[in-house]
């Protein structure tokens, strides 16, 4: 691009980041935003009774997604009198916040409300912003082909921008930084432990999809930098090159389709070889 126009060259880094930042924030809607890997014991005194204490180990995975976890928990049972493990089993679950919470209590349920809070929110700030940024594009795509004018670049660019930059930031500041996480299914296996509880901590780290819509954001604010530098350069009435070869490329297969074929020359050709 070292030989183009100035407002051609930042016209179609507009175009080329306003892509980056829609493709990068519509997959991650769909990715794991956070991860969850901890481990507690849970011990009732005499709960084996001349086996010695029970000794309950839980293992605890899960994958956040905006408005929905993916979790599998491993229990693993001792007795104090004796070395092997009495028994193991894994318990897998995937359900919605909103869900969790209403099967659960305290402050778990509280937990899972504020994920539901942080995941909607973030999730329709995104879908928003994907929007904008679409219609960004086409607006940028429109104004290099002088069919528009930049100032609707400018306007939608600013709306994609704000959304798209904003929604990851919004949803880890909405997310809750600690709680505990009890699976129903295990609750109910081992509801005679009297009174202790299944639970384990619940501290969310960053995944994927939170850096999917960071590198999103950034790239939204890289397009309104190039949408700034194209609105000062110098106006031309003219089309880029690059666009120029597109459309004389298009133009060129429609009128070899159209062409009729010659079937006489076909001949020719299939008696020369």
């Amino acid at each position: 691009m070292s030989g183009m126009k100035p407002r051609h060259k930042y016209g179609s880094f507009t175009l080329i980041f306003a892509t980056l930042a829609f493709l990068l924030s519509i997959f991650s809607t769909g990715a794991t935003w956070a991860t969850v890997d901890e481990e507690s014991t849970i011990t009732e005194p005499d709960g084996g009774g001349a086996f010695g204490n029970l000794t309950i180990d839980l293992a605890l995975q899960g994958d956040l997604q905006l408005r929905e976890m993916d979790t599998e928990v491993e229990v693993t049972i001792f007795f104090d009198r004796i070395v092997d493990p009495m028994g193991e089993e894994t318990y897998k679950e995937s359900e919605s916040y909103e869900k969790l919470a209403e099967k659960s209590a305290g402050d778990m349920s509280t937990t899972f409300e504020e994920m539901d809070t942080a995941g909607a929110v973030a999730q329709w700030m995104l879908w928003i912003g994907i929007i904008a940024m679409l219609v960004t594009a086409i607006f940028a795509f429109c104004s290099l082909a002088q069919i528009t004018n930049s100032r609707f670049t400018t306007y939608s660019g600013s709306v994609a921008t704000f959304f798209l930059f904003f929604a990851p930031i919004i949803w880890f500041i909405l997310l809750p930084s600690d709680g505990t996480y009890a699976s129903p299914d295990v609750t109910q296996d081992f509801f005679f432990i009297g009174e202790s509880n299944p639970a384990t901590n619940f501290e969310p780290s960053p995944s994927t999809g939170l850096f999917l819509s960071l590198l999103g954001g950034l790239s939204s604010v890289a397009m309104m930098f190039m949408v700034y530098r194209h609105n000062i350069s110098e106006v031309v009435n003219e089309k880029p090159k690059w666009m120029d070869s597109l459309f004389n490329l298009k133009f060129n297969d429609e009128e070899k389709v159209a062409q009729p074929i010659n079937f006489a020359e076909k001949k020719e050709q299939a008696g020369l070889l």
